[in-house]
């Protein structure tokens, strides 16, 4: 991490404490930067050295689980609790690159992004649904 300037190295700082992914405003509240300029700079030399994904969807970033490597990831976002997994160098994705490689089709890059509710969301939606339904049961 000693060829990383010190932006980059707050900017990585702040990720790494988040709990969640963070814009590049909320980039900015947290280093003190005097411009937005000074953090997408940081997040995009980050993001070549493999240190910080960008959530497209979310237009977000987050430190990568697997620093240093600038390889393909498939991310699951929970759209209730916002809870992330990555998956890095998945499977499946180099299957896809490597059937596209046969193609006429070149990859120049990969964005895997999957949302849905997590089990831990679903199993309090499940529990909820079942108090409802009782509820309703109840009245009638």
């Amino acid at each position: 991490m000693d060829k990383l300037t010190a932006n980059q190295r707050r900017v990585l700082e702040v990720l790494q404490q988040a709990d969640a992914p963070l814009g590049a405003y909320a980039i900015l509240k947290e280093t003190g930067f005097r411009g937005a300029t000074q953090v997408y700079r940081a997040l995009d030399r980050l993001g070549d050295l493999g240190f910080v994904r960008k959530l497209e969807s979310l237009n977000s970033f987050i430190a990568c689980s697997d620093r240093g490597k600038a390889s393909p990831a498939a991310f699951l976002i929970c759209d209730q609790c916002g809870w992330i997994r990555e998956f890095v160098d998945a499977r499946e994705i180099a299957e896809l690159q490597a059937s596209l490689g046969q193609s006429d089709f070149q990859v120049v890059r990969a964005v895997v992004e999957l949302h849905g509710i997590c089990s831990s969301c679903a199993g309090r939606k499940t529990h909820a649904e079942k108090v409802s339904t009782s509820n309703r049961s109840r009245q009638v």
